[in-house]
């Protein structure tokens, strides 16, 4: 790899240089149940990669093990608009264990809101902390140890695959190995919020099964 950019088209065709790798390192969100198929599907096929979810020294990092005993995360309710609180030592999201609903305990009590289709998530970017508390949980040891291990995983990787829908971490995990002259995938969700960028990488799958063929996947 010589670490350039790619400026031409992005390849669309999954049997154009397909190579299997030798590692993988799938970026994506937590909140997106896409990556454990992903991840799933490509040790099926025989293809090494890493599972931030489930790294080999353990589990993967949270930003909960590291938000100060002092603080909140606020979020905003999809379905209300009303802010959520979730204060340390509560669960993430509460279980209404009679009902079986997965319900968010609001500023001003538990209430029953969540998404029928994929459970009770927020969106991407709707967690914030104050500066100060991000600076400090950024800094903290566990945090450090998780950086260390994805960088690592980063490092080994010849091959990344960004999974769709997902946020700025995992963008900036791809732009990172774009940058390294890794061989880089993007999987698309449809309908899909039109990205320029996405020309840099190499190869714009439309389906797990055509990112498959662009790893050298056999039928």
């Amino acid at each position: 790899m010589d670490g350039s950019v790619n400026q031409g088209e992005p390849m669309t065709d999954p049997t154009h240089l397909a190579v299997k790798p030798d590692y993988v390192y799938v970026a994506s969100s937590w909140r997106n149940p896409v990556q454990v198929a992903v991840v799933a599907a490509l040790r099926s096929a025989g293809i090494d990669c890493y599972d931030f979810k489930n790294p080999p020294g353990g589990t993967g990092f949270s930003w909960k093990e590291v938000t100060p005993k002092d603080s909140t995360v606020t979020t905003i309710c999809e379905h209300c608009g009303r802010p959520i609180k979730f204060m340390r030592g509560f669960p993430e999201p509460d279980n209404d264990f009679l009902g079986g609903p997965e319900m968010w305990r609001h500023l001003d009590g538990l209430a029953g809101h969540w998404d029928r289709e994929g459970g009770a998530v927020p969106k991407k970017g709707s967690d914030l902390v104050d500066v100060d508390g991000y600076l400090s949980m950024v800094s903290h040891p566990r945090a450090v140890d998780g950086f260390e291990e994805d960088f690592g995983a980063m490092e080994k990787a010849d091959t990344f695959v960004l999974v769709l829908p997902c946020g700025k971490s995992a963008h900036l995990e791809l732009g990172w190995a774009v940058g390294a002259g890794k061989r880089t995938a993007v999987l698309l969700e449809d309908p899909v919020e039109p990205e320029l960028m996405y020309r840099m990488v190499d190869y714009l799958a439309r389906s797990l099964f055509d990112l498959l063929g662009w790893l050298g996947v056999e039928d």
